[in-house]
């Protein structure tokens, strides 16, 4: 009997340091539990959810300065140069003060000869764009374009959230002419920033190693195998005499 009884004591501290060692692995996990209830830092980005947001007209429009400002202007030199920025927005991300655009956009710079506004280079095509909100205008960090040629619309779909996918391959960028309706915002906002009209019927080629301008008409004749394409000038003149 007496070795009975031993084994069953030994048994029952057994179970009890069992029991104790359940217990310190609940109160581990109840711990870590209670630690992980701390509310979230509002500042941690990392922790912050994503919100669909729209931007308001000024922080759009600062937006679209921002982007046509950090573009080269090449003729600055010898006459008035600016580039402008327009875009239809398909969709705004904010997590944190971080914000995140897709869009399509539309960037075109426009210089001014003898008081007519000439179109001189210009991008089109889809973008994210970056940047962080600040308390005043939204401040830019950076415009990724999208792929070209046969990469495109991969780029699309790895890089825009589904709802905004959806939106970009729904917009028309052009109406029943063939004209984009961004560049048609870029050319009013080009005439009324410059104060000149823009001019549409014929070009402006400028040659900065020649030092020379030329004003041309484009002519284009036929159709299919018989189409042509030929230029007419306008006006030459060398670029020293503008300034």
């Amino acid at each position: 009997m007496e070795n009975v009884e031993i084994t069953v004591i030994e048994r029952g501290l057994e179970m009890k340091k069992y029991l104790t060692l359940i217990l310190a692995v609940v109160m581990v996990f109840a711990m870590t539990a209670c630690g992980g209830d701390k509310p979230a830092d509002p500042s941690d980005e990392s922790t912050a959810a994503v919100e669909s947001v729209e931007l308001t007209q000024d922080e759009f429009d600062s937006l679209m300065w921002q982007i046509a400002d950090q573009e080269e202007t090449l003729y600055k030199e010898y006459v008035p140069d600016m580039w402008f920025a327009d875009a239809e927005i398909f969709g705004v991300d904010k997590v944190g003060n971080q914000g995140t655009a897709y869009a399509m956009l539309c960037t075109d710079e426009y210089v001014v000869l003898k008081d007519k506004a000439y179109s001189m280079s210009g991008s089109q095509g889809e973008v994210i764009i970056k940047f962080e909100y600040t308390d005043e205008q939204p401040k830019l960090i950076q415009v990724d374009w999208s792929a070209d040629g046969e990469d495109h619309n991969t780029w699309l779909e790895d890089n825009f959230p589904a709802e905004y996918l959806k939106e970009a391959q729904n917009y028309k960028a052009y109406d029943a002419d063939g004209h984009s309706f961004l560049v048609d915002g870029n050319a009013k906002a080009a005439e009324k920033e410059l104060g000149v009209p823009v001019e549409t019927e014929n070009s402006l080629q400028i040659d900065t190693d020649a030092g020379t301008y030329e004003i041309y008409k484009v002519i284009e004749s036929g159709a299919g195998d018989s189409y042509k394409f030929d230029t007419e000038t306008i006006e030459t003149g060398k670029l020293a005499d503008l300034k």
